[in-house]
């Protein structure tokens, strides 16, 4: 009955589309492109959250550091966590190409 139908073609043999089936066809080395940037992000990230802790907490009395540290760490969490959602949300919407 469904013998005149070709079957779809697999992923390896059909030709890129877009989007993350483009990946496949890059030159991409583990080393160079994962485990580099994020030891540099992960030793440069815990530098600059001890550096803006203390600079938040500076004029604090010191009975109430551990107060302000904790409305400092909230805040960090809670901001920075929506500020990302909402830029990766605009980022995606801005380059999507499907019809609405």
């Amino acid at each position: 009955m469904y013998a005149h139908r070709k079957a779809p073609p697999r992923c390896a043999e059909s030709p890129p589309r877009g989007g993350l089936s483009l990946v496949r066809w890059l030159a991409a080395s583990y080393a160079r492109d994962v485990f580099v940037p994020l030891v540099v992000l992960g030793a440069s990230l815990s530098i600059a959250f001890v550096v803006l802790t203390q600079e938040a907490v500076a004029e604090v009395e010191p009975d109430e550091r551990g107060l302000a540290s904790g409305i400092f760490e909230t805040a960090d969490h809670l901001f920075g966590g929506a500020v990302g959602v909402a830029l990766y949300a605009s980022v995606l919407t801005a380059t999507s190409t499907t019809a609405r």
